[in-house]
């Protein structure tokens, strides 16, 4: 009996060892509410409301392998959906196009034995590497249940930078690195929303043998700024960018809440 409980006990963790040291990818589509998120600046009908979207979707991409994992955009669906969105619109004729200037290459690389995050952001047609520490994240289980693309998964709640998320993750994957930065659950994120934002991250496909894992790796473009530095940026830029349209005549400023 003890030869076979240690032979049970070799043959578990050689699978546990295994599936740890392959990739897993995860295709997810990220559903962004655009209802109630626009302010429309004053001089402009709010009849432009009516013609946009009622939401932006996103298609992204998740590679995990161990304790490593890199999450961003799926680069060939985005240049398709913008190419099919764009004939679309041109078929139709006067409706809201939103143009994200190509597919942003965008990226967000976690080592979680090192406790690092990198991530590469475009912004306004430049790259840019923000390097930093693991957040700490405390999940609380609700012990509710469903069912995503077959596998069962259990729901857990958190607040992540000052929003609450739930996030519903697969026990039978094993999997802490998920989607936009979320981690330390025991099982593979498969579907995220965010409350105060209205935004949607869920899986679409997933694949738990990938053959190329060569893409779980840090990335390297742009120039290195720290999280701070970079915010900032951003912040100067958009302001820039309402003061140089706002009084034009004709001219349109969407902005973001």
């Amino acid at each position: 009996m003890k030869k076979l409980v240690i032979l049970f006990f070799v043959l578990v963790n050689g699978s546990l060892f295994g599936q740890q040291s392959s990739t897993i990818r995860v295709d997810y589509m990220e559903s962004i509410s655009l209802n109630n998120r626009f302010n429309l600046d004053s001089s402009i009908s709010l009849d432009l409301k009516g013609l946009l979207p009622d939401k932006l979707d996103l298609y992204n991409q998740l590679y995990v392998q161990g304790s490593k994992g890199i999450y961003g955009t799926d680069v060939v669906k985005m240049e398709e959906q913008q190419a099919e969105q764009k004939k679309k619109n041109e078929a139709e004729g006067g409706a809201v196009f939103i143009d994200l200037g190509g597919a942003p290459e965008n990226y967000q690389y976690t080592d979680l034995d090192k406790q690092s995050v990198i991530e590469q952001r475009d912004f306004m047609g430049k790259m840019f590497l923000i390097e930093g520490k693991v957040t700490p994240i405390i999940w609380k289980m609700t012990g509710n249940k469903k069912t995503i693309l077959g596998y069962e998964v259990l729901e857990a709640t958190a607040v992540v930078d000052g929003e609450n998320v739930t996030a519903w993750f697969a026990p039978s994957i094993k999997a802490e690195i998920g989607p936009a930065g979320l981690h330390s659950l025991p099982g593979l994120i498969l579907e995220v929303q965010y409350t105060n934002d209205q935004r949607t991250i869920t899986a679409i496909k997933i694949e738990l043998n990938e053959k190329d894992g060569s893409k779980v790796k840090a990335p390297s473009k742009g120039k290195k700024v720290t999280k701070d530095q970079f915010d900032k940026m951003v912040e100067e830029k958009t302001k820039e960018m309402e003061q140089q349209f706002s009084g034009r005549d004709g001219g349109v400023i969407i902005k973001m809440d």
